[in-house]
């Protein structure tokens, strides 16, 4: 007979059932400057994209990060990485984040001021193929 398996966590968070996904609060900090958020969660996101307004907030130079373009169902935008860090849920990391050039970048997800993930991204650079095998 199998036993059921518990799993057991230091920190647990309540959200609200959502047919739009899950939001989680965080923060993103840069030198002494803070925004705190609902951050849509999106556990199969390749990258964490924030509206431009938070990199504002957090003084950085939006357009001073690594170009990066993106494609939703809903058309494609350019946003720039940052180094910032995050902290939500009792836990800090630092992280690579990206901020969207125009305020109006379309989303896959849109909840009013809410931050979006994004997962299909065009690589910056064509991928690497296999060197030859030698015969």
């Amino acid at each position: 007979m199998k036993m059921p398996v518990s799993l057991d966590f230091a920190t647990s968070h309540n959200y609200a059932e959502a047919t739009d996904g899950i939001n989680v609060p965080i923060t993103l900090c840069m030198a002494r400057q803070s925004v705190e958020f609902l951050a849509k969660l999106d556990t199969a996101a390749a990258h964490c994209i924030f509206e431009r307004k938070y990199a504002e907030i957090l003084g950085l130079d939006v357009e001073s990060g690594r170009l990066q373009r993106f494609r939703t169902v809903a058309g494609s935008f350019v946003a720039y990485q940052h180094e910032v860090t995050i902290q939500t849920l009792g836990i800090e990391f630092p992280a690579a984040v990206f901020f969207a050039h125009d305020p109006a970048a379309p989303r896959c997800v849109h909840d009013g001021d809410l931050s979006t993930t994004i997962r299909d991204s065009i690589p910056p650079e064509p991928p690497h193929t296999a060197p030859p095998t030698p015969r």
